[in-house]
């Protein structure tokens, strides 16, 4: 996916083909990713468990909807230094050593690069066919490859952690819509990242406004302090 030059960026979702403003802030982001997965909850509905016609969205279908929002979400990601980098842990070329990762518009060489936070955050670990950087034949081979999210140090803000949060949840969501998977596990985890999109769009989590409000009308019951 290649975005158009210019002054703005345009996404190739279909479903929500908007122009972004290249000074766009991390804020926008979330509050967009935000929209998007609530749009895919509100279709997630259980099927009727094979009596009569099933008129409910297939699984199939919103684990395409799913990947193409985690794709192009973390393309935008990019813009605020937040990359997912591929590194290679084994493959059948005797010469390969450790965990080589591959090239990215990251620009990390090596495991561990100082300029960014590795956060442990995994989209994928496994077995697939790929093509290991140490191969000479740029033949894909399968073999064990981690996909991380990293983010950039410089600039990093809470609302980076979110974002990366959101999207594990998003691909958790996309990991149990397999095909006859309960949806709930679908819903569960697509709320919990709108649950965290929420507290990284307000200025404080609701857990701080609770301690907040707590504090202020001094240490009264929580239901009384909340609604004064």
């Amino acid at each position: 996916m290649h975005y158009p030059t210019g002054l703005t960026d345009r996404r190739s979702n279909s479903n929500a083909n908007h122009w972004y403003p290249l000074h766009m802030k991390i804020i926008n982001l979330l509050v967009d990713l935000r929209r998007e997965v609530l749009e895919v909850v509100g279709v997630v509905e259980d099927a009727n468990g094979g009596m009569g016609w099933d008129a409910t969205r297939p699984n199939s279908s919103t684990q395409i909807a799913l990947k193409r929002l985690l794709e192009n979400h973390l393309q935008l990601g990019e813009k605020f230094g937040i990359y997912v980098v591929t590194r290679h842990c084994s493959c059948p070329n005797p010469a390969h050593k450790g965990h080589v990762v591959s090239k990215g518009r990251h620009g990390i060489k090596n495991i561990g690069d100082q300029t960014f936070i590795w956060t442990g955050d995994q989209l994928f670990q496994g077995d697939r066919y790929s093509i290991c950087p140490c191969s000479s034949s740029a033949k894909p081979t399968k073999h064990w490859v981690i996909d991380e999210i990293v983010v950039h140090k410089h600039g990093a803000t809470k609302r980076h952690r979110t974002f990366v949060n959101a999207i594990g949840d998003v691909q958790q969501a996309i990991d149990n819509a397999g095909d006859n998977m309960p949806r709930s596990a679908i819903r569960e985890y697509l709320l919990r990242a709108v649950l965290q999109l929420n507290d990284g769009i307000l200025p404080q989590t609701v857990e701080e406004y609770i301690a907040f409000r707590i504090q202020q009308s001094g240490n009264q019951d929580v239901g009384e302090a909340v609604h004064k």
